[in-house]
């Protein structure tokens, strides 16, 4: 069976991307994409976290599973222009800190979330006021962090981080994998965003829906992705 033969799964024929679709509501300063993995999620991401660049704000991403390198290539791709200016903390196992520079930090694990936190703190300490008013921070993807730490401390984490994010009118973005999560641990992730977008891959590529809101357009929308959709 395929997605859009799902009961209630109907799909918008019509490309449209997932900025356009929350851009109808009033609010997306906390965004969580959930789905299986290489559903999509990153690309929307990225698209949300692009947005920086409109407003002179700084986009932040924080990557689990890509290297810096790969990140800014799916920022670039995704129309994140110019990628000197994208901040990264990277937190693969095995990094080491040569890989720093201006705009890269180095953590040695998607766990160690005060590592994290510092790195955070850092990027925003080294940029004016201006660019830290309005920032977009990505996070990518929280199940890496679930492999190596328990749910209570990535969402004490993440509830700091939306606070301090949104406190200065930015957005939070986040994306998790559903496959092998503990349904506790995703009820309790989940209720951290006021904005979730369910993510699937079907024959038409990426669709997506936002739930759970009566502002935006419901239902599965097929996502333009520009011809990148990781």
């Amino acid at each position: 069976m395929s997605a859009n033969s799902e009961p209630g799964g109907a799909t918008s024929k019509e490309e449209t991307t997932l900025l356009e679709v929350l851009s109808a509501g009033s609010d997306w300063s906390s965004v969580l994409l959930s789905g299986p993995a290489m559903s999509g999620k990153q690309s929307l991401g990225v698209e949300l976290l692009a947005t920086a660049n409109g407003v002179g704000a700084q986009p932040l991403a924080i990557t689990t599973a890509d290297s810096a390198e790969q990140l800014r290539t799916v920022y670039r791709s995704s129309g994140g222009e110019p990628t000197d200016n994208l901040a990264v903390v990277d937190c693969l196992p095995g990094t080491d800190d040569s890989a720093e520079d201006s705009w890269t930090r180095t953590v040695s694990s998607p766990g160690d979330l005060t590592g994290i936190a510092m790195a955070v703190s850092e990027v925003f300490d080294n940029i004016s006021e201006n660019r830290e008013q309005g920032a977009r921070v990505m996070f990518d993807n929280l199940a890496t962090s679930l492999m190596y730490t328990d749910a209570q401390p990535l969402y004490r984490f993440l509830h700091a981080l939306v606070g301090r994010v949104t406190a200065t009118d930015g957005a939070v973005i986040a994306t998790l994998d559903t496959e092998g999560i503990d349904e506790a641990d995703r009820r309790a992730l989940v209720g951290l965003f006021e904005t979730v977008v369910d993510v699937r891959r079907s024959d038409n590529g990426t669709e997506f829906r936002v739930v759970g809101r009566d502002d935006v357009p419901d239902g599965w929308h097929r996502h333009d992705s520009g011809g990148v959709d990781a």
